[in-house]
């Protein structure tokens, strides 16, 4: 009887151990799945041909008899490919990767306008005819930018008499770009990016998952059409209930953001022309450098005539051409005595190699903490703000969209600049998180660009006890008188102007 009695519980407990095992199979497989097509807001099929040509067009797009550029798909290696960011690559990043026990209490991010007409022009060709007109028919696949172009033609001339963009229009709707103007292509990669964001942020974390107050959301722009556009095209992305009628963008005069309103004191710092003199000296000083004797070898190899100063000017006209396929008008090129990847990849090279000399001087580093001090003091205060403020009062959303010339300043601020020119749609995050822990409640921050979390590399944050976040109470310490004391050695953002 025993025996029989102890032979079922065997049986059973196998029997139970078969099931269970079973079960967390399919978890298993469920979990896989979900990870898989869940994923896929990172994983994006790049197609084998990036661009295509319109035969209509092809002769103008190439050099010679042969088609330019960029015929076998986009290479993330290449820093030219990266800079013009086409929609096929994919937006992926670690943006809301939060650990266990905090909540997101607000996010802030800046953005690079997208891609863009050349501002820039060679010499030779004269400037380059772009399209700005959407053609719905060449994006039939890009669902949310059907429905954005629809959206903004019905509702734009809703938008209040207070706004300062009133008289501009919400998307690029001209068949003839004229400079610097935002382009189709740089409309789908901030659609993009903000539905990327949108994702994370709202429908995962909750951020703005039940719509928005005002006041729960601020908006700046610089005044150029091309940033606010680009500030639309997120925000249709991102914003879980879209009406350009309940959106206030605040136009801002300078592109570092500095808002007397948010700083309390005047924008103006007389230190800045000092060390603006002392960089332009430090680098006539140093024109025997590595990037010189680079620039002179590229004049002869080119056969083109180009000063240093102008390097940057000259590199943006001829990506306004590469990014979209058109012809390089450059005399070797046309004699066929050399090629375009070349001649781009030595101009990155010789932009690189600039960027790691300003990052080596220390009026630089200075100018731009100064420069930035406004906006990251706003920030800050902001966030600390919304650690004394009940849940339906904080400012959960803060969008800046501006210029490469935002961003890299703020980046060498930080102390994160990677020496590379930042590509169209670039982003810089900073997201406050609430931790609960053994000791109390903490507010911490993240900080990301491009998706890559720079947290352990921000000036205030290098010597964290943790890899994933960093107490709020750094940044305050580094916006009040730390960074001026370790920078400057003195004490106010006033007495370091002076």
């Amino acid at each position: 009887m025993n025996a029989l009695i102890i032979s079922e519980m065997i049986k059973r407990i196998i029997c139970w151990r078969w099931k269970a095992s079973f079960v967390v199979f399919l978890v298993l497989i469920l979990i896989g799945s979900h990870w898989w097509f869940s994923g896929s807001r990172n994983r994006r099929k790049v197609p084998v041909l990036l661009r295509y040509f319109n035969s209509n067009d092809h002769n103008e797009r190439g050099v010679g008899n042969e088609t330019l550029i960029w015929t076998s798909g986009f290479n993330n290696d290449s820093q030219a490919d990266q800079y013009c960011n086409p929609s096929e690559a994919p937006v992926k990043g670690a943006e809301g990767l939060m650990v266990r026990m905090k909540k997101l209490i607000s996010v802030h991010v800046f953005i690079r306008h997208g891609d863009r007409s050349p501002i820039h022009n060679l010499k030779r060709g004269g400037p380059v005819k772009l399209n700005c007109k959407i053609n719905l028919t060449e994006y039939s696949h890009h669902k949310t930018l059907h429905s954005y172009v629809d959206n903004l033609a019905r509702t734009s001339k809703w938008r209040h008499n207070y706004d300062a963009f009133r008289h501009t229009d919400t998307f690029p709707n001209k068949s003839d770009c004229g400079d610097g103007q935002l382009t189709p292509k740089g409309v789908v990669q901030l659609l993009d990016l903000g539905r990327y964001l949108g994702n994370i942020y709202n429908k995962e974390l909750g951020l703005l998952r039940r719509g928005f107050l005002r006041e729960n959301v601020l908006i700046r722009s610089t005044k150029y059409p091309r940033t606010y556009q680009s500030s639309l095209a997120f925000l249709y992305g991102f914003l879980p209930n879209f009406r350009v009628q309940d959106l206030y963008v605040t136009e801002q005069q300078t592109v570092s953001f500095c808002s007397t309103k948010h700083f309390h004191r005047p924008c103006y710092c007389h230190a800045v022309r000092k060390y603006h003199q002392l960089i332009a000296r430090e680098l006539k000083q140093q024109n025997r450098s590595a990037s010189q004797r680079l620039l002179l070898e590229l004049e002869r190899k080119y056969q083109i005539t180009i000063k240093e100063t102008d390097a940057t000017a000259f590199l943006d006209a001829v990506m306004g051409r590469y990014c979209h396929g058109k012809r390089i008008d450059v005399a070797c090129l046309n004699s066929g005595s050399c090629n375009a990847a070349d001649l781009i990849s030595d101009l990155w090279k010789i932009s690189n190699s600039y960027m790691r000399r300003q990052l080596r001087s220390v009026s630089y580093q200075r100018l731009q903490l100064l420069l930035m001090h406004p906006v990251l003091y706003e920030i800050a205060h902001r966030m600390n703000m919304n650690s004394h403020l009940p849940d339906h009062r904080q400012v959960k959303f803060v969008l800046y969209s501006g210029h490469d010339v935002s961003l890299t300043p703020l980046l060498v601020a930080l102390g994160i600049h990677n020496t590379k020119w930042p590509p169209y749609a670039s982003r810089l995050v900073l997201e406050q998180y609430l931790q609960e822990s053994p000791t109390g409640l903490t507010h911490q921050i993240r900080v990301l660009y491009n998706g890559k979390d720079m947290t352990r590399k921000v000036r205030f944050c290098q010597k964290t006890s943790t890899s994933f976040t960093c107490p709020l109470s750094r940044f305050m310490r580094f916006v009040g008188t730390e960074g001026f004391q370790r920078y400057f050695g003195v004490d106010t953002f006033t007495a370091a102007c002076q």
